[in-house]
């Protein structure tokens, strides 16, 4: 049998500031509408907390965050833009673009993990996920009589990226050999976003 035991520690004080920008118009057949988001999350309140896998732990495997350290897994900075073009009373075609900054991964809320070790297969610059950004499109034609049809396509570029992550350790110190170590190496986890994908279908209104 094993025994083991964990606990959740509050960190005190933390303040999320920002502002929220939406503008919306039309021009003729076409339609747009564009919205902005910034968000200061920070720690307010100094603390120390284990993250083994930080490259600065100390002896221990905790780090030290102050005052000011930004939280992870909020990005700065948040765009969406939206164009709809009607070629005929029945019949748009509309495209978005969604972007996000970079944000810092969880394991590095001291903000001061550096990456380049051996087993990272991507550069995830000073602990972050890269900021990205994704267009989608999408066709809408009202047949009438409640009947509706749709076609959508997600992330047309198909754009490799990551929404979350975090720092953790890993056996594998060559993912392309598989190599296999007795020890643990600290690496970037990574949540993968939606790769390219398409639909086609129908809608009934009843009334």
């Amino acid at each position: 049998s094993s025994d083991l035991s964990g606990y959740f520690n509050n960190v005190g004080k933390t303040k999320r500031q920002g502002l929220e920008i939406g503008l919306a118009g039309d021009l003729g057949k076409f339609r747009w509408n564009a919205g902005y988001s910034y968000v200061d999350a920070t720690y307010q309140t100094d603390l120390t907390m284990s993250a083994e896998s930080n490259s600065t732990a100390d002896g221990s495997s905790n780090i030290s965050i102050k005052k000011g350290n930004s939280i992870p897994l909020i990005p700065e900075h948040q765009l969406k833009l939206r164009g709809q073009y009607s070629f005929t009373p029945q019949w748009t075609v509309g495209a978005n673009l969604i972007t996000f900054s970079d944000q810092y991964v969880r394991g590095n809320e001291n903000n001061a993990h550096q990456t380049g070790s051996i087993q990272e297969t991507v550069s995830f610059d000073k602990g972050k996920i890269p900021g990205y950004s994704v267009v989608n499109l999408d066709t809408n034609f009202n047949a009438g009589n409640g009947w509706k049809f749709f076609a959508k396509i997600n992330n047309i570029f198909d754009r490799q990226y990551y929404t979350s992550g975090m720092l953790g350790s890993t056996h594998f110190i060559d993912e392309a050999a598989r190599a296999w170590s007795k020890e643990n190496f600290g690496a970037t986890f990574v949540s993968p976003g939606a790769p390219r994908a398409g639909w086609i279908g129908v809608r009934y209104e009843f009334g």
